[in-house]
C-alpha cells in the first residue's frame, strides 16, 4: 500500500490556474479564449521557478534515483519532485513526468494529481484535457488539493468534462481549505457566478466531501 503522507500542494500550478481565471473570466461570464493558456505560460512565477533548488545533494539524488529504477513508487514519486522542483538539478518537466507516470502505474496518488495539473498546463507532456481529467479524478478523492483544483478549473471551463460551474465551485472550495489562497481566489471567483441557491448548495456539499475525504484519510493512515 502507498503511504499516504503530507499532501504536496503545487501552489505555483494553482497560482496559474487562479490567473487564467482573471484572464478569462469577463464580466460574470466566461470567455472562450483558448489562448488564455499562452498568456499564463508567461508569467513572472513560473519563469522564476527554473532557477530555484535546495540542498539535494548529488549522493542523495543518485540514491533516490537507484531506488526508483528498481521500482520503487514512493521513490519514483520523489524522483519526479528533485526534477519537477529543480531541486540540485536543473528543473525538466518532461523527466518528472517520466517518473510521475511510472508511480502512478503502481497507484501512487500524489503522482496522479500532479500528473492531472502537468496534462492540464502542458507541462513537460502534450497537453490533454481527457488526461488530466483522469488522473486528477484519482487524486480529488484522496484530498490533492492540486488534483482538486485542477478539475474544479476543467469543470468551470468545460475542459474535458461537462461544464458545471457548481461542481467547480465544490472542487477549489475543497482544495481551499488546505489554506491555499490561490485556489481560495478561484473559488470567489466562481461565487460571484452562482445563484444564492446553487452557491448554498455547493457549499453544504463541499463541506460533506471534505469531511468524507478526511475520514477515508484518517481509516487509511490507521491500517
Amino acid at each position: 500500500m502507498i503511504n499516504i503522507q503530507a499532501i504536496p500542494v503545487d501552489k505555483i500550478l494553482i497560482a496559474l490556474l487562479a490567473a487564467a481565471f482573471a484572464f478569462c473570466v469577463v464580466g460574470g461570464v466566461a470567455a472562450d479564449q483558448p489562448e488564455w493558456i499562452q498568456s499564463i505560460r508567461k508569467l513572472p512565477s513560473i519563469r522564476a521557478r527554473s532557477g530555484k533548488s535546495d540542498k539535494t545533494g548529488e549522493n542523495g539524488i543518485q540514491s533516490v534515483r537507484r531506488k526508483a529504477e528498481e521500482g520503487d513508487a514512493d521513490e519514483q514519486f520523489h524522483l519526479g519532485l528533485i526534477f519537477y522542483k529543480a531541486k540540485g538539478v536543473p528543473q525538466d518537466y518532461t523527466e518528472a513526468a517520466k517518473w510521475f507516470h511510472r508511480a502512478a502505474e503502481q497507484g501512487h496518488i500524489w503522482a496522479h494529481g500532479l500528473l492531472g495539473g502537468m496534462y492540464y498546463m502542458g507541462r513537460g507532456v502534450p497537453q490533454n484535457y481527457a488526461k488530466a481529467v483522469h488522473h486528477a479524478r484519482l487524486a480529488v478523492e484522496w484530498g490533492d488539493p492540486t488534483a482538486q483544483a485542477t478539475l474544479g478549473a476543467a469543470y468551470y471551463f468545460g475542459h474535458g468534462v461537462t461544464r458545471d460551474r457548481k461542481e467547480a465551485y465544490v472542487l477549489c472550495s475543497m482544495a481551499a481549505t488546505y489554506g491555499t489562497k490561490e485556489a481560495a481566489d478561484i473559488r470567489d471567483k466562481i461565487a460571484r457566478e452562482l445563484s444564492p441557491e446553487e452557491l448554498s448548495a455547493a457549499q453544504e456539499e463541499a463541506v460533506k466531501r471534505h469531511e468524507e475525504i478526511q475520514q477515508k484519510l484518517e481509516e487509511t493512515s490507521g491500517e
